[in-house]
């Protein structure tokens, strides 16, 4: 059978295939050869002694691979308490909005002076919807969803307190009572959603490195590709000749790839580098059959 046919075409043509991931905002890649396939993060059993970073060993139908965790051989939070720590900022900010409204309902009815904050942009939601940002096209889609029905819940402070300043405190109620039944109810159910759809989306991937006698599977936020890239365009990471015995993190890193339209670098990982950090033998990547080659690609695409 023929070896990799897109590979030498590739290196004749002087580019090279890389799978390409994310972990939080920063694009790493590894070569397509070093791949065996790409899966969702499965539940896994813990290895006892192992660095924190081994995050336990996963069941792959007929093998056993046990998974580093990119994130925390990096040094990075851990994305599960990433993800508590926003379902419970997100749980209450949505406590703040019942609170906002019932304490804009008291001020109304008795007159006294309200101090919470009418300014959409500034109230504690305000300052982390407005600096919200995401590749993930289909959250950001369901974030946006908050700004209409917040914008008139805070709208609402102003109006109903003239109201209530005129004597219509009766009138001032009814945009309550009608806020509370839509607007709220809506932000309401925009935060039980959101806290499920972050939950789902931030689901690791798996991307399973060829080893010499087992492989080793690299636990990353989000597959992205599998990318050509010309060879003039990687050049060898900073402070190349600066080695360690323990593979430090910052030295996981091999190359960079320089991207033409300021869309950020792609660091390419040394995998040898990275089963020594694991303790677990590696060898030389043989070729990829084409075939393969071309389901790595359908796989993320």
């Amino acid at each position: 059978m023929a070896e990799n046919q897109e590979a030498a075409s590739a290196a004749e043509s002087g580019s090279r295939q890389l799978v390409t991931f994310r972990v939080q905002t920063q694009c790493y890649a590894v070569p397509i050869e070093s791949v065996v396939e790409m899966t969702l993060l499965r539940e896994l059993e813990p290895i006892v002694g192992a660095p924190s970073w081994i995050r336990g060993m996963m069941q792959l139908r007929d093998s056993v691979v046990p998974i580093m965790d990119l994130r925390l051989r990096l040094g990075l939070t851990d994305l599960r308490e990433e993800v508590i720590a926003l379902e419970k900022m997100l749980q209450e900010r949505k406590k703040d909005h019942i609170i906002w409204l019932q304490t804009l309902e008291e001020a109304c009815a008795s007159g006294k002076r309200f101090e919470l904050q009418k300014d959409p942009t500034q109230c504690g939601f305000g300052l982390w919807f407005y600096a919200f940002k995401t590749e993930d096209a289909i959250l950001a889609n369901q974030v946006a969803k908050f700004e209409a029905p917040h914008n008139r819940i805070h709208a609402l402070a102003d109006h109903c307190l003239r109201l209530s300043a005129k004597g219509d405190k009766e009138a001032a109620q009814r945009e309550i009572d009608l806020a509370r039944e839509v607007d709220l109810s809506d932000m309401i159910r925009l935060f039980d959603i959101t806290v499920r759809e972050i939950k789902e989306r931030s689901r690791q991937m798996v991307v399973i490195l060829r080893g010499k006698d087992e492989n080793l599977g690299l636990a990353v936020d989000k597959v992205d590709s599998v990318a050509t890239v010309e060879n003039e365009k990687v050049d060898p990471r900073p402070l190349h000749d600066l080695e360690s015995d323990d593979a430090e993190s910052a030295l996981l890193v091999d190359s960079v790839v320089r991207s033409g339209n300021d869309g950020g670098l792609i660091q390419i990982l040394d995998v040898d580098r990275i089963f020594s950090s694991a303790g677990i033998a590696h060898r030389e990547a043989a070729c990829l059959d084409p075939t393969a080659a071309s389901a790595l690609e359908a796989s993320v695409g």
